[in-house]
């Protein structure tokens, strides 16, 4: 024995370690293999070569008997040396294997002597879906033919350093060529075997001159013996039949019950004949079939009870040439298993093997030198690692290499990496997010993993519900309807009527009348949250007070906004910015309007709720609210995606989960413990959510925006100020502008919140489609160069990757990689498309959404 099995069974009991190795004998293996391939060409033989029932049936019953029980002990012995062979499909197809020799068996299932045609039909089914039993246990030998083949590849080579080069990639190949080619080989089985299972009720119904011949004997008896016409009309119709069969695989032999000399009432009829019909038997009962009168219109004594006159026939030939038939299918199948296999090992050979193995090979030595790192005094040289052993290392180490980027990621960027990006990015990158540009050596903003969806019901359960075609009224009563009628309408359990009433009034007039952060923005926002809380289930997993909370918070985030930005209030030492130190001055304004309205007792919207709860509601609208200032954008995303990589495994489960389910831990690890950052970025997301929504909408609030930027930026010219990136209206472009707001902010944080919630997929695709479209309508407008298109192109390729690798893992649970980071405009300009210049007028398709149909009842289960 190797020192490997050596090693490999030290931990193992005496009794399992004596069956392995007993399993793992020539002998044993041999023994086995003979018995299979009796079972599945014995009985086809004897029926070929037309061996005698004495003694031929009893050899071959005691044949089949003793196969039935090797079969069983090699299910008892395979159970005792593998815990993962019990219960497996190998063992199930064993079993079937082994139950299937009854079939073989005379004196069990096998027993088809002298049977009539629907008890033959009926057997022949049942014979030929039992020898599947036996085919499936050919796919357990193709895993060794595998092995076989895979042997001779898997081999220890010494590299530099005597490291020992892995065998990950051949372990791996020889997996998938086993699983590959099982799976292969079960198609051809059910392809071959039960297609022609359709064919057998055409057998033997197609001839019915096997039932019609006996009916016609018994009619031409009838006529000699009442002397109609012919007095030999028997022995006419006896000499048809047997001229009828002569060149057929099958004929009559012998017919019983048709008596030369009869005696009725006293009668004697002479009705020669039934000795014409006297051949000699087959030698196997197996070959004999009977078919009766079906009614008897001569009453004699051998239509008594339920004895008939019949006729049996000879299906030697017939059945010879099924057995030869059956012996030649056994072998095609397992011939194109054989085949398969091979040509699956050879095709992964080359496209996985060989440069997996390079791969792998550099993979362990790097590992090695990190292990060493971490743990000078580990023995990583020494590890001999097998194939999934280094595939966990290797995602162990892609992981931490992950989180560590993710955890010293800080808000710059290094001026090369956006050194090819057009003025629109660097205008959304510096004045909006407040990226700081560098030009000494520092690593690389952190890559991030995400992901985003769409869903829809009816009325506010759409994304295509535009609140800037509702009147003012309109606004007022929709505001009512989510705060009251809604899934999530809790204000009654938290405020009087007439008390809420009062506050949205209040509210309403505290928007001042700017072209985007208005009122009807403030509806916008509270309509997108809303939909995100629907679309991830949040009465599983958020408290009554942060759904409330939530809700205030995107009503009220820009109360009071005046149209300028936190850099222009620090710029021109505003009093906010004075007040508030620089920081988020007017997120702070915005959640100190909202609770200042408050403490007034007829607009105190948490005036019926106790006190700790009034407490939890005002930590949620702070913290949200804070949230929304553009300078934490970064620090969201680096955060979100650290949340995510430490709960990958979880969230790519979720992303499986069908309905309203919440899988366990996604609901406890991933959404209650990270609730309050949750609630912030699901905020700060719908606060940006303009390029999430159709085209249309989309384009309205774009324009809004754009309206506001140009406005501070007039002012900037008046007071002297450098006017921001964005800000100058004689220099930007409206539609590249766009462009830039997508790839650089909206994006990374559309992957993240995807990449939390799966749910999301579906507004990363309308994303993508509304970039494709404000590239077109650029093109249109600006009349660009070839190399400025190819650029857009770029940004447009890499976001429509990601698209698609989020659709796929919503069906597959596989997450991305890194190198699909859409935040990185070095990447994305390093990969140049040219698209179509003419304008795509296609939109992804809302679907419905189970969550719309979650009740009331979820809202209230917390």
């Amino acid at each position: 024995m190797s020192e490997e099995s050596r090693a490999r069974d030290k931990h193992l009991s005496p009794s399992v370690v004596f069956v392995r190795r007993l399993l793992d004998k020539q002998a044993c293996k041999a023994i086995l293999a003979c018995s299979l391939t009796t079972a599945f060409l014995g009985g086809p033989l004897w029926s070929l070569l037309d061996i005698p029932d004495d003694p031929g049936l009893h050899v071959l019953d005691a044949i089949s008997c003793l196969i039935l029980v090797i079969f069983a002990i090699e299910i008892i012995a395979n159970s005792i040396a593998s815990l993962d062979y019990r219960l497996s499909f190998f063992f199930w197809m064993d079993i079937l294997g082994t139950l299937s020799m009854l079939f073989e068996v005379s004196f069990l299932l096998g027993d088809l002597a002298e049977v009539d045609a629907v008890v033959l039909r009926s057997a022949r089914a049942a014979k030929l879906g039992a020898r599947v039993g036996r085919l499936l246990k050919v796919l357990k030998y193709i895993q060794g033919f595998a092995s076989f083949l895979t042997a001779p590849m898997i081999s220890v080579k010494n590299i530099s350093a005597g490291v020992q080069e892995c065998e990950g990639a051949q372990l791996l190949a020889h997996r998938l060529t086993s699983t590959i080619a099982t799976r292969v080989s079960m198609v051809t089985i059910l392809m071959v075997v039960f297609v022609p299972l359709l064919e057998m009720p055409l057998f033997p119904t197609s001839d019915k001159s096997l039932e019609l011949w006996a009916d016609n004997l018994e009619r031409a008896y009838f006529m000699d013996q009442h002397r109609i016409g012919n007095s030999s009309n028997f022995q006419e119709a006896v000499r048809r039949i047997m001229v009828f069969y002569v060149n057929d695989r099958y004929h009559p032999f012998e017919m019983q019950g048709f008596p030369s000399s009869l005696e009725l009432d006293g009668v004697s009829y002479q009705i020669p004949g039934q000795a014409m019909l006297q051949k000699g038997e087959p030698k196997r009962k197996r070959n004999i079939v009977k078919y009766f009168v079906s009614t008897c219109q001569v009453i004699r004594r051998d239509c008594d009870h339920d004895s008939k006159p019949y006729i049996r026939f000879d299906f030697t030939a017939a059945n010879q040439l099924e057995a030869g038939l059956d012996i030649f299918l056994i072998m095609f199948i397992i011939g194109v298993m054989i085949f398969m296999t091979f040509d699956t090992r050879k095709v992964l050979d080359n496209l996985l093997v060989q440069p997996l193995e390079n791969m792998l090979s550099h993979l362990r030595m790097h590992a090695q030198a990190v292990l060493r790192t971490l743990d000078p005094n580990s023995d990583a040289e020494t590890d001999d690692a097998g194939g999934t052993e280094l595939e966990t290392l290797s995602r162990s180490l892609r992981k931490l290499s992950r989180i560590t980027q993710i955890a010293t990621g800080r808000n710059m960027m290094h001026e090369r990496s956006i050194q090819n990006t057009d003025a629109e990015g660097k205008g959304v990158l510096v004045d909006l997010i407040g990226v700081k540009v560098i030009t000494e050596e520092t690593e690389p903003f952190p890559s991030s993993l995400c992901e985003a969806s769409d869903e829809n019901e009816q009325w506010v359960q759409t994304w295509d519900f535009d609140l800037l075609a509702f009147s003012d009224i309109g606004l007022l009563r929709f505001v009512k309807h989510m705060f009251f009628s809604s899934q999530f309408g809790l204000a009654p359990h938290f405020a009087k009527q007439l008390v809420f009433q009062n506050f949205i009034k209040q509210v309403h007039a505290g928007y001042n009348d700017v072209p985007y952060h208005c009122y009807a923005h403030a509806c916008d926002v509270l309509h997108t949250v809303y939909r995100f809380m629907c679309l991830s289930f949040a009465g599983q997993w958020m408290s009554k007070m942060d759904q409330y909370g939530l809700l205030i918070a995107a009503y009220c985030h820009d109360l009071g906004h005046f149209g300028k930005s936190n850099a222009f209030l620090v710029e021109t030492d505003h009093p906010l910015a004075i007040r508030y130190n620089d920081r988020s001055p007017l997120e702070n304004m915005h959640a100190a309007k909202l609770f200042k309205l408050c403490q007034q007792p007829e607009t105190n919207i948490f005036g019926n709720c106790a006190k700790d709860d009034a407490r939890e509601c005002r930590k949620v609208c702070v913290a949200t609210i804070l949230d929304t200032d553009n300078a934490k954008h970064f620090a969201m995303v680096k955060d979100m995606t650290q949340i995510h990589e430490l709960t990958e495994h979880i969230c790519a489960k979720q992303a499986l989960a069908e309905g309203d389910a919440l899988e366990p831990a996604y609901k406890s690890d991933v959404l209650v413990a990270n609730k309050l950052p949750l609630l912030g970025m699901l905020l700060h997301l719908a606060d940006v959510s303009n390029p999430l929504k159709p085209f249309q909408i989309c384009h309205a609030w774009a324009w809004r925006v754009l309206e506001e930027y140009f406005a501070q930026g007039d002012e900037e010219k008046e007071l002297g100020l450098p006017v921001g990136m964005l800000n100058d209206r004689n220099k930007i472009n409206r539609p590249g502008s766009q462009h830039g707001f997508v790839n650089f902010l909206v994006a990374p944080l559309m992957m993240s919140a995807a990449n939390l919630f799966p749910v999301f997929t579906e507004l990363y695709v309308q994303m993508c489609a509304n970039l494709r479209e404000w590239r077109n309508i650029w093109i249109e407008d600006a009349r660009p160069t070839k190399e400025e298109i190819a650029k857009k192109d770029a940004d447009v390729r890499k976001i429509r990757d990601i698209s698609e690798h989020l659709q796929k893992r919503r069906q597959t649970g596989k997450e991305l990689t890194n190198d699909l980071d859409p935040r990185s405009p070095s990447q994305s300009s390093s990969r140049s498309s040219v698209m179509s210049s003419g304008r795509t007028s296609t939109r992804p398709s809302l679907m419905s959404n189970a969550a719309s149909r979650h009740s009331r009842q979820s809202t209230n289960s917390v």
